[in-house]
């Protein structure tokens, strides 16, 4: 473990903490956990994450500056609870009955889900 997996989990730890709290400071630690992922997932040959870390520390400078500028006349924004019209829109809905659609379906090697095709056999040559 280096100090770069240290700082990436006290910061996320207590970034999640400031967000509970809606407190403005969140913005910041969560940038600071950005740039120290950035750097582990770099050093460890992870580009893909590393380059999402980008994409997070751009959002996170965006949630600051609409937190502190975003409302009316410029001024702090109101936390208010998302309004019931808006999560059909947000994709989020409930999850379907067990065997209605695939999305429930735990497959075996020797049962696959409806619209799935088994696993080919292990090869027998493979070594143990």
């Amino acid at each position: 473990m280096n100090w770069t997996e240290i700082l990436g989990f006290v910061s996320g730890a207590v970034c999640v903490w400031l967000a509970v709290r809606q407190n403005f400071w969140n913005f910041p630690v969560g940038m600071a956990n950005n740039v120290f992922f950035f750097i582990l997932f770099i050093g460890s040959g992870l580009y893909a994450d590393a380059w999402l870390q980008v994409l997070y520390l751009v959002l996170g400078g965006l949630g600051w500056y609409w937190w502190l500028r975003g409302g009316q006349d410029r001024s702090h924004l109101v936390v208010r609870r998302t309004p019931a019209w808006a999560w059909p829109a947000s994709g989020l809905r409930w999850p379907e009955a067990p065997g209605r659609s695939g999305h429930c379906c735990r497959s075996t090697p020797t049962r696959p889900c409806r619209g799935e095709t088994p696993p080919p056999p292990p090869c027998r040559w493979a070594r143990r």
